[in-house]
């Protein structure tokens, strides 16, 4: 092991010689090829072959859906259920020569960006405006993918062989982190690791998200009754819309009296609410000629550490059964609530793991404050190594904007990203030697 002045002198000496123009050209490079989220990423060959330059053994392989598909942070949206063998992970690991309990670490990012929108967003309008990169993967995610290679090169090809084992997850994260979910799965992880995702909240460096809300999507429907065929004075039927809209009033007041009870303990945040709802979607699904007699309302609700998908399903249903209780077809015809495609588990990781203070050290000494904002965020891919690979995990990231696909224009700011592979690189340092 070495001591720390050593390892003091291994990062002054990378802060000084770090090849700046050559760090932006590698992020550039890989924004350049494509890896859209549910097609080839083919961005990752590029990031393989770097691994391999710096002696990383590498596997590449797809998302296991058959096996992860019942796990309650699979996420089952729209094409995640078939996710073609062409896409693929790819997991580098350079052993350590002095491996003891404390020195393994993980860096992972998302290699998937959103889909290309021609003219805006697409890997063909990658450009450099004074202190910003433009363009398609700058900040979700190659920023962070960017971050990590460069810092392990700078790492390895200054001080040499690592004490401490490195690995680096270049994954297929975009939705629902599937790619992080199966790595993990798969035993990759560490004593700590660190998820780098640039940060369009303002803050940049100085923000640690070591706190991952829960979500679950909740399917609400209501049912009608139809009227008597034919009969035009008949008033027989129950609107399922109207009932619907009473609903809606309901969801709202719930989420009203949640704010004041769900808070968050101890965080930035504390004693601020811990949950927020929105209504997704409201729809008729099944009408007759008489009337509406199936309506749908689709909810999203974020929660703390005290709650579960279920416990946020029964406390609903629970409430519009006292709402509803004077109302005769509503008590006979409650409304049925079912997860829906998005659920994760609310995780934190304390501000005390050596992962978290190694991290703000190391942040400390580039960007010269200490007066760090603890962030949540909702479902990060912190999430999978925390629950499926016992590894303390945090997020964090460079300053960056436009994370609105065909709207705004991607951007990272160019002086972040090269602080944040000298602060990944110092921890690299103070971790694995």
């Amino acid at each position: 092991m070495k001591t720390q002045q050593e390892k003091d002198a291994f990062k002054e000496k990378i802060n000084a010689s770090l090849d700046e123009e050559y760090a932006v050209e590698y992020l550039a490079s890989l924004m350049r090829m494509p890896s859209e989220t549910l097609k080839p990423a083919y961005a990752q060959e590029l990031v393989l072959a770097k691994m391999k330059e710096l002696g990383f053994a590498t596997e590449m392989f797809p998302c296991y859906v058959d096996e992860i598909k019942d796990l309650p942070d699979f996420f089952h949206a729209e094409g995640n259920d078939v996710y073609r063998p062409d896409i693929l992970n790819l997991v580098g690991v350079k052993e350590g020569v002095n491996e003891g309990k404390g020195n393994a670490l993980m860096l992972h990012a998302h290699i998937d960006t959103s889909p290309s929108f021609p003219g805006i967003c697409s890997p063909e309008n990658v450009h450099r405006e004074g202190t910003r990169l433009y363009g398609l993967g700058a900040c979700d995610d190659k920023g962070g993918v960017a971050t990590m290679m460069m810092a392990a090169e700078a790492v390895i090809k200054t001080a040499g062989p690592l004490d401490g084992k490195l690995t680096l997850m270049s994954s297929i994260g975009k939705r629902g982190a599937i790619g992080t979910l199966t790595s993990c799965l798969k035993g990759y992880g560490g004593d700590g690791a660190i998820y780098l995702h640039p940060a369009e909240t303002g803050h940049g460096f100085r923000e640690i998200k070591n706190y991952s809300m829960g979500t679950t999507d909740l399917i609400l429907t209501i049912t009608g009754k139809k009227g008597k065929d034919q009969n035009e004075t008949d008033d027989s039927e129950v609107n399922a819309v109207i009932k619907g809209a009473e609903t809606v009033l309901a969801v709202k007041a719930w989420e009203k009296e949640r704010r004041k009870k769900h808070l968050f303990a101890d965080s930035t945040f504390a004693g601020s609410p811990c949950t927020k709802t929105d209504i997704t979607n409201a729809r008729a699904t099944a009408m007759t000629p008489d009337d509406v007699t199936e309506y749908e309302l689709s909810v999203r609700v974020i929660f703390g550490l005290d709650e579960t998908p279920e416990s946020v399903r029964n406390e609903l249903a629970d409430y519009l059964a006292e709402t509803f209780k004077d109302d005769e077809w509503m008590s006979a015809n409650p409304v049925r609530i079912t997860l829906g495609e998005r659920q994760g588990s609310p995780i934190t990781v304390g501000r005390e793991e050596p992962i978290v203070q190694t991290l703000e050290k190391n942040i400390t000494e580039i960007k010269k404050f200490d007066d760090f904002i603890y962030q949540y965020h909702g479902t990060s891919d912190i999430r999978m190594p925390i629950i499926y690979g016992n590894t303390p995990t945090v997020g964090v990231g460079a300053l960056c904007g436009g994370l609105h696909p065909g709207i705004d224009e991607e951007w990272i700011d160019l002086k972040d990203y090269i602080d944040g592979i000298k602060i990944m690189a110092g921890v690299i340092i103070d971790w694995c030697l």
